[in-house]
């Protein structure tokens, strides 16, 4: 707070400032320090309420951080455990064959025991091989158009695993030799979604594999491999982390 003071003419004319009073200098000290006392308890209250805020944020980082390392160990045990679930399934289809590429009435009912007895017959298999098939059907969609551009495939189950490969393996070797009544058909093993994404997922480096005359081949579940010209077993998919190929 300001005081002007009073003015007072010397006899020589000039003027002589006369200081403030007493009781005004004493009014506005206690006043500064007032106001300073005010001030540094404010300021104190505003450095503990920062403190206290920065110790709540601290913790609630701290709690963030092991929120995201829980759900980082959730998502690591979910895909073990898809892996585990998935690994189950594909064992349950090691007895089975699917056949793709095999046209289909769309007219009535088929009859796909009869249409497999005669897929064994032009594999060159013996008839009582049949005996050893538990179950066979199409896959459970709708029909086809009547275009027959892409018949449904024939899910066969056998009773052991030797004979399921010996169907494979006359498949295999009749179908590369020879189309089964005008169409070119396939066999290939009963694998879950999960492994055939997989397997799909690579099918861009397979085909340049077999376009470079190399002989392409999966593994089970979705390893990628190939015969090179001394018919050397390649791992393609160790040779592509390492050349970048995809």
């Amino acid at each position: 707070m300001a005081y002007m003071g009073s003015m007072d003419t010397t006899d020589s004319g000039s003027l002589l400032f006369e200081g403030p009073p007493q009781w005004f200098v004493e009014y506005e000290r206690r006043l500064d320090e007032r106001l300073e006392t005010l001030l540094a308890v404010k300021i104190e209250a505003l450095t503990t309420s920062m403190r206290e805020h920065e110790e709540k944020f601290k913790q609630v980082d701290f709690d963030l951080n092991e929120v995201k390392s829980d759900v980082r160990k959730l998502r690591e045990e979910k895909d073990i455990l898809l892996e585990k679930i998935d690994d189950l399934e594909n064992r349950s289809r090691r007895n089975n064959l699917v056949l793709y590429g095999i046209s289909e009435t769309t007219q009535g009912q088929e009859d796909v025991n009869k249409t497999v007895k005669d897929i064994l017959d032009f594999a060159g298999l013996d008839a009582n091989i049949f005996d050893s098939i538990t179950r066979c059907h199409r896959t459970p969609t709708h029909k086809p158009p009547q275009d027959q551009s892409k018949p449904r495939m024939i899910h066969i189950g056998f009773s052991t695993f030797n004979a399921r490969e010996q169907v494979r393996k006359a498949c295999l070797s009749k179908f590369k030799a020879a189309e089964y009544k005008g169409r070119r058909a396939f066999v290939s093993d009963d694998l879950s979604k999960r492994v055939l994404q997989q397997r799909k997922a690579k099918m861009g480096i397979f085909k340049k594999l077999k376009e470079e005359g190399k002989k392409p081949f999966f593994t089970y579940p979705a390893k990628l491999k190939y015969r090179d010209g001394n018919g050397t077993v390649v791992d393609a998919d160790l040779q592509a982390l390492f050349t970048g190929r995809k």
